[in-house]
């Protein structure tokens, strides 16, 4: 019969022999994510939009059997990218101009978000918070302000209403806080104006894949991204992985190239995902 020395002494050699072998298949893990991301780069390339890199991400892992590595995959296809320097057709629409035009509903509370916006934005009235987004579909404003919470930090119901109904985008938050009011207000538009600025982006997930939003907001957190999730959500210490598709809205702040990264991330691994807003906090006190 062994002494106790002796199995001590053959555990220790079968542990290294697993780390010698942890470490060949981390090795070969790279390898594959490597050669893989030269290969699906090609294939994209010739795509016309996102959902298209999408399907053909999707058609490799299924092949291969790489589920798990979705996310890594889709990085790796990104920086080989990055790389070459050349563009796949999922890249964030953040070209237009940034807002040059903005209406809002006059009032007294308005008074202190819109001195914070006439240095560098022309200013015009609305009728009202229906005409204000009437203008910006029109194409006569680039933008509207719209008050956004209120005391309480929730989004005003009918604010939230017509932001859903009319698409828009969040550009901008205004956060003031003092004796006369404690609100937020939006800069909202039709399309994504993001400033320089920029370190928030809210995205509304779509997710059939569960497993690969996980993998996602991993990621995205290993960028030092922090995240909001919903209250529903929150007191999970990850996604749960459940069959039925998952829609959520998440806010991650951090770097704004770490932001886009993992946009394009998320455009790869998840397409039907969209970004409604990439803006800056504004914060005036006293």
């Amino acid at each position: 019969m062994r002494s106790e020395r002796e199995c001590v002494s053959a555990l220790a050699g079968q542990l290294t022999r697993a780390k010698h072998t942890l470490r060949r298949a981390n090795d070969y893990e790279e390898l594959f994510l490597k050669e893989s991301a030269v290969y699906l780069l090609a294939q994209m390339q010739t795509q016309e939009d996102r959902g298209a890199c999408g399907a053909v991400l999707d058609a490799y892992l299924e092949e291969q059997g790489g589920e798990h590595l979705a996310a890594r995959l889709a990085q790796a296809v990104i920086l080989q990218a990055g790389a070459q320097g050349k563009k796949l057709p999922l890249a964030l629409h953040e070209t237009a101009r940034e807002l040059q035009s903005v209406c809002y509903v006059k009032s007294h509370f308005t008074e202190q978000a819109v001195n914070t916006l006439e240095k560098e934005i022309s200013v015009f009235y609305a009728d009202s918070f229906e005409d204000a987004c009437e203008q910006v579909i029109d194409r006569r404003r680039d933008g509207c302000l719209l008050p956004y919470m209120g005391k309480d930090r929730l989004p005003l119901p009918g604010i939230a209403r017509l932001i859903d109904e009319y698409g828009f985008k969040k550009c901008r938050m205004i956060e003031i806080e003092n004796e006369e009011q404690s609100t937020v207000y939006l800069l909202l538009s039709s399309i994504l104006r993001p400033d320089k600025n920029a370190d928030r982006m809210e995205l509304m997930i779509c997710a059939d894949r569960q497993e690969r939003l996980w993998q996602t907001l991993r990621l995205a957190r290993s960028l030092g991204i922090c995240m909001n999730f919903p209250a529903s959500l929150r007191a999970s210490s990850e996604i749960p992985q459940k069959d039925e598709p998952l829609f959520c809205r998440v806010t991650l702040q951090g770097a704004r190239e770490a932001l886009l990264h993992v946009e394009a991330v998320m455009a790869l691994c998840l397409p039907e995902s969209e970004v409604t807003g990439f803006y800056a906090r504004r914060y005036i006190g006293g």
